[in-house]
């Protein structure tokens, strides 16, 4: 499962910090994202591969919401 697969694109958009998916969507298809998108985005993707390497998707996938159950 790619990272991508992984958090969906409503928890990306979340962790990109924009208002909906279409932007995730524009990405997808090769438009610029913004800067500070691009690095929550490369941080995060960092973070899913390192939790990915210990655990397994479902336990990832938990994690994350749990992370945007207290911020969101």
């Amino acid at each position: 499962m790619c990272w991508r697969q992984l958090l969906g694109k409503k928890l990306t958009a979340f962790v990109a910090a924009v208002k909906d998916t279409r932007a995730i969507d524009r990405w997808i298809e090769g438009k610029k994202s913004y800067s500070e998108a691009e690095q929550r985005l490369r941080f995060t993707y960092h973070v899913v591969m390192t939790l990915t390497a210990h655990d397994s998707p479902a336990v990832v996938q938990a994690w994350l919401m749990g992370v945007k159950s207290r911020t969101g």
